[in-house]
């Protein structure tokens, strides 16, 4: 599958991956444990986090305090 891909494009592929990986998994998973010392979310709100634009809702309280 890859054996016809240029370097270059093999390049963006795994920069794309990591990307995603970072903003999705790594992200999501920071922020829950985050949130959950500061006890404003519960062990069950970790499924919140995944729906995309739910963060915003605590951007306060991950970043500033």
């Amino acid at each position: 599958m890859l054996t016809n891909i240029s370097s270059k494009d093999k390049n963006n592929l795994w920069f794309c991956i990591l990307l995603f990986i970072y903003a999705f998994v790594y992200r999501t998973i920071t922020d829950y444990l985050r949130l959950l010392s500061k006890q404003i979310i519960s062990k069950e709100g970790f499924w919140k986090l995944l729906i995309p634009g739910s963060r915003i809702k605590y951007f306060k309280e991950l970043y500033f305090f």
